[in-house]
């Protein structure tokens, strides 16, 4: 049994071995996982065991497989989202301080999306429940596989650009705009100067934080599953998420509609309108992700591999 288990880790394979007796012992402690029986299982298996299943039930095992491929998973999610959100914010300031344009995010600003639109869709996405039929049609990931392997990096990178560029149009959606109507040229100089008018840079501010906030949820909508279409999602599934999206966005509203909010956030009250046209360009994200999944669908058909049990 040692030979055999030794036989499959040297081809690279992650073995399990299940066992009651004393002579599985060696087996038991030779594979990456051992699982012993926990009613027939003798005292010497269940000392070398990593895992004693209680109900000595072979199935137990494959549901705990599952489990664990979906806690990976989430918790994959929830990196990947937190990562590319806070890039976007990254690049947003970065970017206005090389060019040197007036800051598009105050400092309670980025506070807020910390605090609301970052950490509330990403708790969603750590209790998330997964497609398990996607999730174990995939084949054993390697023991040294990066947490941000399978195009995680390529993710938290075009995410995060993606929102960063989105939040700073919305900034200098009002400035342009001034100039366009004024017959004046369109320069970093010039900018700054229609961004002196503190009305002017209230508004551009209050855009860009409305579309970095509002596009943070979208996009965490579309991290439930990097590798299906929306309308195929099962929303009532993750209640939290759902309840995040709301209370985030609801919170946004707030900040711009209530006085003593928007002395303290440094925002101003936006119409009706204004908030259709951030939403829409807070779209963005999960548009992208549409076009992305469809790409992945046409040109590289996800193999339908399922886990070998021996």
């Amino acid at each position: 049994k040692v030979r055999i288990v030794k036989a499959f880790q040297e081809n690279g394979h992650i073995v399990s071995m299940t066992g009651d007796g004393a002579n599985d012992s060696p087996s038991l402690k030779q594979a990456d996982v051992g699982v012993a029986m926990g009613i027939t299982g003798t005292d010497v298996a269940k000392g070398a065991a990593d895992i004693i299943l209680l109900d000595d039930k072979f199935t137990t095992i494959g549901t705990a497989v599952i489990e664990g491929r979906s806690i990976y998973n989430n918790i994959k999610k929830a990196c990947e989202f937190a990562l590319s959100s806070n890039l976007g914010e990254v690049i947003t300031m970065l970017t206005s301080i090389i060019v040197g344009i007036a800051t598009p995010l105050k400092a309670t600003h980025i506070l807020f999306v910390n605090l609301v639109t970052d950490s509330l869709p990403a708790i969603g996405l750590g209790v998330d429940s997964n497609d398990t039929k996607q999730l174990m049609n995939k084949p054993p990931r390697k023991k040294e596989e990066s947490l941000f392997a399978n195009g995680g990096w390529f993710r938290v990178g075009f995410y995060g650009f993606l929102i960063s560029i989105i939040t700073l149009l919305g900034f200098l959606y009002l400035p342009i705009t001034h100039l366009l109507d004024s017959n004046i040229g369109i320069s970093i100089s010039s900018i700054n100067e229609v961004l002196k008018d503190e009305m002017i840079l209230t508004k551009a501010q209050t855009y860009a934080f409305c579309i970095l906030a509002v596009s943070q949820l979208f996009h965490s909508i579309g991290m439930r599953n990097v590798n299906k279409f929306i309308f195929k999602f099962n929303f009532i599934e993750n209640k939290l998420i759902l309840i995040a999206f709301i209370i985030g966005f609801a919170l946004q509203v707030l900040i711009t509609e209530i006085p003593f909010l928007t002395e303290i956030f440094s925002t101003c009250s936006l119409s009706f309108m204004e908030w259709i046209y951030i939403t829409l360009v807070s779209l963005i994200p999960i548009i992208m992700h549409e076009i992305i999944v469809l790409i992945n669908f046409i040109k590289l058909p996800i193999a339908a591999e399922k886990i070998i049990i021996y």
